[in-house]
């Protein structure tokens, strides 16, 4: 790892642990000026909070190659609200 790899190495850690997005879970590799980062982090809201840093980090060591695959640990669930099921008259069967 060259001096421009540690630049964008720790530009994405400092980045990262200023916005309180959890690394442990991910793998993070730099060579050549290009960043590999897979894995998971606990939410949605850690992941799109990383593609922000992702983008900081581009604007601040310069232009450098992402190859991002990171998804949340516990895919979250919309919610939505289940329409009222029909009854059927007293007799009958739907």
């Amino acid at each position: 790892m060259d001096n421009f790899d540690e630049t964008i190495r720790s530009a994405l850690f400092e980045a990262c642990r200023s916005k309180g997005v959890e690394v442990r879970a991910l793998s993070i590799d730099v060579g050549f000026g290009v960043l590999n980062v897979r894995g998971t982090l606990p939410t949605e809201e850690q992941r799109r909070r990383l593609w922000s840093i992702l983008e900081t980090v581009d604007r601040r060591v310069g232009d450098i190659d992402c190859k991002v695959s990171v998804v949340p640990a516990v895919p979250e669930i919309a919610t939505m609200p289940v329409p009222p099921q029909r009854k059927a008259p007293a007799g009958e069967t739907c």
